[in-house]
């Protein structure tokens, strides 16, 4: 595989990823996010960044604009801009930030392992 074709392929995945979020299909969200799956965010929590572990994390939706990818091997790092117009812990978001997911295949899959985000500056 090329690696332009493995960079649109982790770009389709998420959109799909995205998208089940945003569809709240949590079973596919479950196969796209490995068992070990953190979100390390500055939105939540007080005074610093909170990880959400994946159950969590898949409670949450939102939606993304313009990802970049990069591969390395079988790893591949998609960095995008973020926005979420939600109720989280009974307060109303309507924010923006920046997002890094880190995605791994294994076994012949991509999975996402992890995600950063910060606010968008």
């Amino acid at each position: 595989m090329t690696a332009r074709s493995v960079e649109q392929e982790i770009l389709d995945l998420e959109h799909e990823w995205m998208g089940t979020g945003l569809s709240r299909d949590r079973a596919r969200c479950e196969v796209l996010t490995a068992e070990e799956f953190v979100l390390v965010s500055a939105w939540w929590g007080v005074g610093g960044a909170t990880v959400l572990g994946r159950r969590a994390w898949l409670e949450r939706s939102f939606a993304f604009h313009d990802p970049r990818v990069e591969v390395a091997g079988d790893t591949a790092l998609v960095t995008t801009d973020w926005t979420q117009d939600a109720t989280v812990d009974g307060q109303d978001w309507n924010i923006g930030a920046r997002l890094t997911d880190v995605w791994a295949r294994r076994d012949g899959r991509w999975q996402v392992v992890s995600r950063y985000s910060r606010p968008r500056t």
